[in-house]
């Protein structure tokens, strides 16, 4: 007999602080106002690139770069991985994204492991 489908939930997280959890693109958690977006120079970071015409700021790329390097172990490893998950993004986007091919694939991971 085949199982009932299980109705998608909402992407959620959890507060750091108090543990609520909240929908994934709240950027304020409701209960204790624990800001999930750390505001710099109090703007968001897509503000600070509206401003700035659209340019990343300098000091965020080079952020981002090392958090890359320190991942993945070298700079021709962090392009492969970003070509990968480029790769990836275009072929599940058929299906809503990466967030539904992850949740598929997990449903399909834990049905065939029963």
């Amino acid at each position: 007999m085949a199982k009932a489908k299980a109705k998608r939930t909402a992407p959620q997280k959890e507060c750091p602080q108090c543990g609520t959890k909240t929908h994934a693109r709240t950027s304020k958690c409701g209960k204790c106002g624990h800001e999930y977006v750390k505001k710099q120079n109090g703007t968001t970071p897509a503000k600070r690139k509206a401003a700035s015409g659209g340019k990343h700021d300098a000091a965020e790329m080079v952020s981002v770069v090392k958090k890359l390097v320190e991942t993945f172990g070298t700079l021709d490893l962090s392009i492969t991985a970003l070509e990968n998950a480029q790769q990836a993004s275009q072929l599940v986007s058929p299906i809503g994204g990466v967030d539904d091919a992850l949740s598929l694939l997990q449903s399909l991971r834990d049905a065939t492991a029963s």
